[in-house]
């Protein structure tokens, strides 16, 4: 882990032609104003360019994203020379104030590739990916109602009630009957809409940073775009959530925070994260 004090504009020029394997940011979005307006200041064209030559021929980049700068800055990346992918919605299960009166209770996640990156890791539990979504009208309450009560029905009968039941009830049900084993939910294939509990709502010692990401969210990234033992830079490292989500995970990470408060903040959650990770070898 590489974790360095300073502007991010200059750091990175000091990083070798194609020796990082993903960007995985969240940078400032320029939505601050008055006395703290010149810490919110969105990255320069350069940093995008920058990005591109230190990435390998294959590699992804990951950029948080909010109107009104989101469109200039995926202009920026465009021009830079990657080539945009997808368009992630994070939902916060939140809402965060804003002075137009509606509350902001999502972000964007905008994914670009060089050259033929693939994707790694797409799959997640069920109920991590699907059960958040109902209270967002992802899934059909009703539907899910009808689900239910057929597999009740199922259960109590030994049959199906409804000609039109799936095999993914069939499999459901069979889980059911085997209950001497642990539930284990199969995976399945995240969308591009992603639900998780912002850390807003966490209470203040679990809270580092005043725009820090969930942990989760992080982890589902990088595993996303990398493989283990790869190398992710965060140029905007913040309380290094990024970094932690790395360290959790086997891969190397660079990071810039030109906050040398946020820096410490930063290294001590990695060296607790390393740690854990050997006590579980």
């Amino acid at each position: 882990m590489r974790l360095l004090l300073g502007d991010a504009h200059e750091l990175i020029r000091e990083l070798t032609d194609g020796s990082v394997d993903a960007i995985i940011t969240d940078p400032p979005y320029g939505v601050f104003r008055g006395a703290d307006a010149h810490l919110d200041t969105p990255p320069r064209p350069e940093l995008w360019q920058e990005c591109y030559r230190v990435a390998k021929r294959d590699a992804w980049l990951a950029t948080f994203a909010q109107m009104p700068s989101l469109s200039e800055q995926h202009q920026q990346i465009i021009e830079a020379g990657w080539r945009y992918v997808k368009h992630v919605v994070w939902l916060k299960r939140t809402q965060t104030p804003a002075p137009s009166g509606l509350h902001r209770s999502h972000e964007s996640i905008l994914l670009y590739r060089k050259g033929k990156a693939r994707l790694y890791d797409k799959t997640a539990p069920y109920w991590d990916t699907k059960i958040p979504l109902l209270g967002v009208g992802g899934v059909d309450i009703e539907s899910v109602r009808r689900a239910f009560a057929e597999l009740y029905y199922a259960i109590k009968h030994g049959k199906y009630r409804l000609k039109a039941t799936t095999d993914a009830l069939h499999q459901v049900h069979q889980r059911f009957k085997a209950a001497h084993n642990p539930i284990n939910f199969e995976v399945c294939n995240v969308g591009n809409v992603w639900s998780f509990l912002s850390p807003r709502c966490h209470a203040k010692p679990r809270r580092y940073h005043p725009t820090e990401k969930p942990l989760p969210l992080m982890e589902r990234l990088v595993k996303l775009l990398t493989c283990e033992g790869q190398v992710v830079l965060d140029p905007f490292l913040g309380s290094g959530t990024t970094a932690v989500a790395c360290a959790r995970l086997g891969r190397q990470c660079i990071g810039f925070e030109h906050n040398a408060e946020y820096l410490q903040v930063a290294q001590e959650r990695v060296r607790e994260a390393v740690l854990e990770a050997f006590d579980k070898l």
